[in-house]
C-alpha cells in the first residue's frame, strides 16, 4: 500500500509517495512562498502531490491516503488551520476538505510536530518503544511537542499536548524581554528553548555577533568556552522542561529534534541529569532521552504513518 506523506511549512512543501516500511519512492519539494494566498498555497500543495506521484511512477488516485503536518493550531477532526501564529494568509483553512475535494483522495491532517513524532515513532528513533508512550519534542522555530501512546496520537480535544514549550520552567533570566515567548507569556520554555530564544540568551551572557541559532553553532563549532556555557544551561532549562512532561505523561522515552537539538548530547545529557535529580525518582527511572534519526523527513514520514493510519482505521 502506497500513501502521500505532505510536510506544510512556512518556507517549504515538500511531499512523498511513502509504503508501509517507511520508504519513499517519489518526492517533491518546492517553496512555500507563505505571503500568498490561501488558495494559491493549497493549489501549490496539490500540484506538490501529483509531481510526487509522477516521480514515483503512478498517479495520485494510486495512493490509498494523504496525510499532512501543518502548522497549528489545528483542528483535526474538521480538518481545519486555525489562528496560525505569523501566517496571515492562512487562516481558518478548510484545509482536509480542500485536498480531498481536488484530488479525490481520502485526506488527514494533524498538526507538525504530531507528525513529527509520528514519523519517529513509526521509522525512526522511536520504532524499538511500539505499543509504549513516546513524546517527541521539536526544538527550532518554536518548542513543540507530540504525543504517541500505545501507537496512536494523544490530541486530547483535538490540540495537545502544547507542553512543555508552553509552560512556566523555573530559573530563566529575568531580564527585559529575555523571558518573552512568542505566545506573549514569560517564564516559557520556548522563550530560550527555541530558534529565537537561543542566540537571545546567548547574547544575554555575553556572546557576541549571535542573531540566529546558526550564528551559535558557528561560535560552538569555533571552540567559544562561552558558547559550552550556555550550552549547558539551556540543557538544564530543557530538562527542567521535561519534567513537567514525565509527571504528566510518564513516557518511556522522550525524542529530541529540530534546530536547536543539533546542539547534541552535551545538551542532552545535562537535561537527563536534571531530569533525574529533580524529577520524582519513581517516574523517572525508566524514561531515556533521545535524538531523532529522521532528519528533515520525520515530519514527511509522520504524515505518510498519519495517512496509513487513516487506511487502517485508527487516525482518529
Amino acid at each position: 500500500m502506497r500513501v502521500v506523506g505532505v510536510d506544510l511549512g512556512r518556507k517549504n512543501i515538500r511531499s512523498a509517495v511513502v509504503n508501509e516500511r517507511g520508504t519513499i519512492s517519489g518526492e517533491d519539494r518546492r517553496l512555500t512562498l507563505s505571503d500568498r494566498s490561501a488558495e494559491q498555497i493549497v493549489g501549490d500543495i496539490v500540484g506538490s502531490i501529483i509531481i510526487a506521484a509522477n516521480k514515483a511512477g503512478i498517479q495520485p488516485a494510486d495512493c490509498a491516503a494523504i496525510g499532512i503536518g501543518a502548522p497549528g493550531p489545528l483542528d483535526p477532526i474538521r480538518r481545519t488551520l486555525l489562528d496560525v501564529p505569523n501566517w496571515k494568509t492562512f487562516q481558518n483553512v478548510r484545509l482536509g476538505d480542500e485536498i480531498e475535494e481536488r484530488l479525490g483522495i481520502r485526506t488527514e491532517i494533524a498538526n507538525d510536530v504530531d507528525c513529527f513524532t509520528l514519523g519517529e515513532y513509526a521509522f525512526g528513533a522511536g520504532r524499538n518503544f511500539r505499543g509504549k508512550t513516546v513524546f517527541g519534542a521539536a526544538i527550532g522555530s518554536g518548542f513543540g511537542s507530540g504525543l504517541v501512546h500505545e501507537g496512536k496520537l494523544f490530541r486530547g480535544m483535538g490540540m495537545a499536548p502544547e507542553m512543555p514549550g508552553h509552560t512556566d520552567i523555573w530559573g530563566l533570566p529575568s531580564v527585559a524581554d529575555i523571558d518573552l515567548c512568542s505566545c506573549g507569556q514569560r517564564g516559557h520554555a520556548e522563550a530560550v528553548l527555541s530558534g529565537y530564544g537561543l542566540p537571545r540568551l546567548a547574547r544575554f551572557r555575553g556572546l557576541e555577533d549571535v542573531a540566529t541559532a546558526e550564528d551559535f553553532q558557528h561560535k560552538l563549532d569555533e571552540g567559544s568556552e562561552l558558547a559550552g556555557v550556555v550550552v549547558g544551561e539551556v540543557g538544564r532549562y530543557l530538562g527542567r522542561a521535561f519534567v513537567n512532561v514525565v509527571h504528566a505523561y510518564h513516557p518511556q522515552v522522550i525524542i529530541v529534534g529540530g534546530s536547536v537539538a543539533k546542539l547534541g548530547k552535551p545538551m542532552l545529557s545535562e537535561a537527563y541529569h536534571v531530569l533525574k535529580a529533580t524529577g520524582f525518582k519513581s517516574m523517572t527511572a525508566g524514561t531515556l532521552i533521545i535524538p531523532a534519526e529522521l532528519g528533515d523527513d520525520a515530519g514527511m514520514l509522520g504524515a505518510a504513518k498519519l495517512a496509513l493510519d487513516l487506511v487502517k482505521g485508527g487516525a482518529r
